[in-house]
């Protein structure tokens, strides 16, 4: 089997929304159409590689059921685009993996899993024990997959090794110490040609991740808030344009930045607030924002907002050819220079 990679630039980490609670549903059920509608802005603002039910928040704290439930209800709200790819994101377990596989792999669009460990099997720390995983699973599933590297396992001449597996085709490599970053260096060397990888360290430490590292491309979750400013960035990054990079990234890393402090344990109340509001209704153990820290949410959300209303109207500008994109004029707005 051939592998299919995935486009270069960014990969959107769909965020996954609920329903208030009910008797019958004490943790709210999974809103589908607040979800589609949120994939079709996304596709509809220039993103086409999307990855459900695997923000950070979300990946262990949902059932299997609606692991598949997010990934069809997607599927659906993109069936007649055929450049979208969807990834699904699964919790690591054989039998998991196996079910979650099967119920998607005839989806529209739908590439692979994302594949998210928690644990090393069998407490090995040499990562033997995870090469053995995915060489057991992948004969098995017979289904493209991603692996998150998000702790230490596989080294990278065990990456290499997979490699040689048709349906290893996209590593997403999330640890941020100095050591694991020249590791990323040496995996995108050692992978190239076989193996897409990518950066997923979100937006939060601020490089152009593909000009610094050569990775294919980065996750997001901040691109729910603003995804044409986004989109910019990463057309900046595809062509080399790193100042321009960091002339956009300010309001972004800002949002990152307080994501990550206001909610350390679950990360993705800052990313609900700013799509359906301060009361919007989180799954536990997300409470909800008192008085101060919403003083700092609503700071950044705000800055985030203002920027994205500028990408906006530049990408109307320039697709209704009234005048040459701010990209290409080498200047800044307002929302920028701000961040600079």
């Amino acid at each position: 089997m051939r592998k299919q990679l995935p486009p270069r630039g960014l990969r959107v980490i769909l965020a996954t929304l609920w329903t208030p609670p009910t008797e019958e549903h004490p943790f709210g059920e999974m809103d589908t159409e607040a979800m589609a509608a949120q994939a079709r802005r996304l596709y509809d603002s220039g993103h086409r590689v999307f990855i459900t039910t695997a923000g950070s928040g979300s990946g262990f704290d949902i059932a299997l059921r609606q692991v598949i439930v997010a990934a069809r209800s997607l599927s659906e709200a993109l069936s007649d685009k055929e450049d979208a790819w969807i990834y699904v994101g699964c919790v690591a377990g054989l039998e998991q993996c196996l079910e979650v596989s099967n119920a998607v792999r005839d989806l529209k669009n739908v590439k692979g899993l994302l594949i998210l460990p928690n644990r090393h099997p069998h407490g090995d720390p040499k990562g033997d024990g995870w090469l053995e995983f995915y060489q057991m699973l992948s004969p098995a599933m017979q289904f493209p997959y991603m692996i998150y590297h998000v702790q230490a396992g596989l080294t990278v001449e065990q990456y290499v090794e997979l490699a040689e597996d048709p349906c290893f085709v996209e590593l997403k490599w999330a640890l941020a110490t100095q050591e694991a970053l020249d590791l990323l260096r040496q995996a995108v060397k050692a992978l190239a040609g076989s193996v897409s990888v990518v950066c997923g360290l979100g937006d939060k430490n601020g490089p152009d991740w593909i000009a610094e590292y050569g990775v294919r491309g980065w996750t997001s979750y901040t691109v729910n808030q603003a995804p044409c400013l986004c989109k910019e960035i990463e057309r900046a990054s595809l062509r080399g344009d790193t100042a321009r990079v960091q002339a956009l990234q300010g309001p972004v890393l800002a949002f990152e930045e307080q994501r990550f402090d206001d909610n350390v344990r679950f990360n993705n109340r800052l990313v609900v607030a700013a799509l359906q509001g301060r009361e919007a209704f989180l799954r536990p153990p997300n409470r909800r924002y008192d008085d101060a820290e919403w003083r700092d949410a609503e700071r950044v959300i705000t800055r985030l907002a203002a920027a994205e209303a500028e990408a906006k109207v530049r990408s109307n500008a320039a697709l209704n050819g009234r005048e040459s994109p701010a990209t290409d004029r080498g200047t800044t707005n307002t929302a920028v220079e701000r961040s600079a």
